[in-house]
């Protein structure tokens, strides 16, 4: 267990101990890597020490992340893959069954019943159960999965990260992780503080927003045409790029050229993550469209990051957390759209505002929603439920908002 840890609070939360004689073991289990899960396992083996902390990855990167161009070429001391050799494997089940905390992503519950059963500190990190409108009939459909993954392993030592503010109240609603759920989500390491804000742009250069997602119906690529015309329409100087490829491509396509918008509007199709960053450091503006059926949405952290405002649809799991809206972004209901458009008009014609607002998103980002900050508060979270002296009610209270809050 981890003892006496004491928080350095500064932007970044860096976790110091104060004690290293006993530091508390770490798994973190997970289905396939991404770059911003081997952020938050550097963290882990930062804070926590390389000896006291493995990265487990139960599949390869499948064919669809690779179209995307997500990479598999990480390599770490920690990192161990199920299906590489049988030490790996053998490994993996060894500290299961024997490390002081495990972070189980999406990994076979098979795997962790047992340590479930013997009171280990287990937590299922995972966004929200209901992606599409909940019904009596998906319920039904569903219970065997609800039984075999959460029921029936609903112990007190088994507690919820809810990455996206939709995912604890799907399952509380099932009578699941009463009292045990975690506000938590996706994380990328924070950039550097400087420049304190992007450089300044002329009056004449048009306001530069970026779209990115795969173009799949729930991401709603036709909302951020539609957010283009509204802009068009009311006399903004603008370019939108919209990174992605997908289905819905050459129809997205078809509604630029509807709307008369193809020197407004650029579609780039799929870039790296590097391209991707290029492109929102050089932006003012980032638009999320996706509806509920967006768990997190990783692309608001990434466009924060880079002093991107957001206009964020609050379906979005990441939304209600990472964004105040009317303070430093929008948060919208495809209800009230032409509402949030006209809004937006107003905004872009003043550029510094909008550019302030940005750089109030990166701060609260930085602040309170980084890679560091999530790792750091998990571990002192974890030491804290690990003490036999402690109540539950004592663990609650510890952080009263951000990651490793009570949701």
């Amino acid at each position: 267990m981890l003892q006496s840890a004491n928080l350095r609070r500064n932007c970044h939360c860096k976790l110091e101990l104060t004690n290293n004689s006993h530091t508390m073991k770490v798994l973190f289990l997970t289905n396939m890597p991404a770059y911003h899960q081997m952020e938050l396992a550097g963290e882990f083996a930062r804070i926590l020490g390389p000896d006291n902390f493995r990265l487990g990855i139960y599949s390869p990167l499948s064919d669809e992340r690779r179209s995307m161009n997500w990479q598999d070429n990480y390599q770490a001391d920690y990192l161990l893959r199920y299906g590489a050799s049988e030490q790996d494997r053998s490994t993996i089940e060894e500290w299961i069954q024997n490390a002081d905390v495990v972070i189980q992503g999406r990994y076979p519950i098979k795997y962790l019943r047992a340590r479930i059963n013997n009171g280990g500190l287990t937590y299922a990190y995972q966004e929200r159960l209901w992606k599409r409108k909940f019904t009596l009939g998906r319920l039904i459909r569903r219970l065997p999965h609800l039984y075999r993954n959460y029921w029936s392993v609903n112990k007190p030592n088994y507690h919820l990260l809810a990455a996206g503010a939709y995912a604890g109240q799907d399952l509380y609603k099932l009578g699941l992780f009463k009292n045990r759920r975690w506000k938590f989500g996706y994380f990328i390491n924070s950039k550097p503080e400087e420049p304190a804000t992007k450089p300044h742009k002329s009056d004449a250069t048009p306001i530069s927003i970026v779209w990115c997602a795969r173009m799949i119906p729930c991401k709603q690529a036709h909302k951020a045409i539609e957010i283009a015309a509204g802009l068009k329409n009311g006399g903004v100087n603008f370019h939108l790029t919209m990174i992605g490829d997908g289905e819905l491509f050459e129809q997205t396509q078809s509604l630029v050229r509807q709307h008369e918008l193809s020197e407004s509007v650029s579609l780039v199709g799929s870039k790296s993550v590097a391209e991707v960053n290029a492109i929102m450091a050089d932006s003012d503006l980032m638009l999320m469209t996706s509806d509920h059926r967006e768990g997190w949405g990783l692309v608001i952290n990434e466009a924060i990051n880079n002093r991107c405002m957001p206009v964020v649809n609050e379906g979005a799991g990441a939304a209600k957390w990472l964004v105040s809206d009317g303070v430093d972004g929008i948060v919208y209901k495809d209800s009230n759209f032409d509402d949030t458009i006209a809004r937006l008009v107003e905004l872009c014609k003043d550029k510094p505002e909008l550019n302030r607002r940005g750089d109030l998103a990166y701060a609260s980002l930085t602040n309170n929603w980084s890679t560091q900050v999530a790792a750091a508060r998990l571990c002192e979270l974890s030491s804290l439920l690990l003490d036999k002296n402690l109540s539950l009610d004592a663990c609650q209270t510890r952080f009263t908002d951000g990651p490793c809050s009570q949701v």
